[in-house]
């Protein structure tokens, strides 16, 4: 790591080397930069090389509707970010963009729009542009702290020389997701939390989720009770299994 006399400007490369004996040895080179505008904002940079080998199930695993592929290759992406950073006692945000460019990216595919199987595939070109922004502000009622919290991600994809129709990747996508989340305390021993979120998919459809929980704590015991998705939505929060319908989870921790 680098940094300049007036310790505002820092840079910090940095390189991976992994070796698995049918893929050999790859190296991974990194870059991060960041400027320090002021005391509470700073802007940032970052650049680098991933990779990642095809797991078992992408090489060997076969069911009713996907095979693998033993002939995979790994997939490499070449990943770039620039943003900005705001921190203060009452707020805190931050927003990026980002681009990544993905080469032999393995995904389920169908040879054609009537094929029943899915066939894992190394696609030859995929775009990622992206967009996110977090926040985050504090404030006070009856001296407890409370939190309410924002954050957006945007994501496009774009699959070259490849037709999405017949691809699980682009099905599964992201496109939008809108999370907020109220952590608040009104009283000495009880802790309370509610979250929202949206989420839009490539192909449309979208789905509204509320979750909740209460957390009391007397002594060294913290009781808690968690709501999960409470208006009972049918969504998939990722892959292709859909998540539980509305339930309600009790905890108990005791420390000592």
């Amino acid at each position: 790591r680098f940094k300049l006399a007036d310790d505002k400007l820092d840079i910090t490369p940095g390189v991976a080397v992994t070796y698995f004996s049918d893929f050999k040895f790859h190296a991974f080179p990194g870059l991060d930069i960041g400027y320090q505008i002021s005391d509470n904002l700073k802007a940032y940079g970052n650049l680098g090389v991933t990779y990642r080998i095809p797991t078992y199930t992408d090489l060997y695993y076969n069911d009713s509707s996907t095979t693998g592929n033993p002939d995979l290759n790994p997939e490499e992406a070449f990943a770039q970010e620039i943003g900005l950073k705001y921190d203060s006692e009452r707020f805190t945000t931050s927003v990026a963009i980002f681009n990544r460019n993905a080469t032999n990216l393995i995904d389920f595919v169908r040879s054609d729009e009537t094929a029943t199987k899915y066939e894992a595939t190394n696609i030859a070109e995929v775009n990622t542009k992206g967009f996110e922004l977090n926040a985050d502000y504090h404030f006070t009622i009856s001296d407890y702290k409370q939190t309410l919290s924002f954050s957006y991600n945007f994501l496009d994809d774009d699959i070259l020389d490849q037709n999405k129709d017949l691809s699980r990747y682009s099905l599964n996508t992201l496109k939008h997701q809108f999370i907020t989340r109220f952590t608040s305390k009104l009283f000495k021993n009880v802790r309370q939390n509610i979250i929202y979120k949206h989420a839009e998919r490539t192909v449309g459809t979208s789905y509204n989720v509320w979750d909740a929980s209460i957390i009391i704590a007397i002594n060294k015991i913290n009781f808690t009770i968690t709501a999960n998705n409470i208006f009972n939505a049918d969504y998939i929060e990722s892959g292709f299994v859909p998540m539980p319908p509305s339930n309600v989870l009790f905890g108990l921790r005791y420390g000592f």
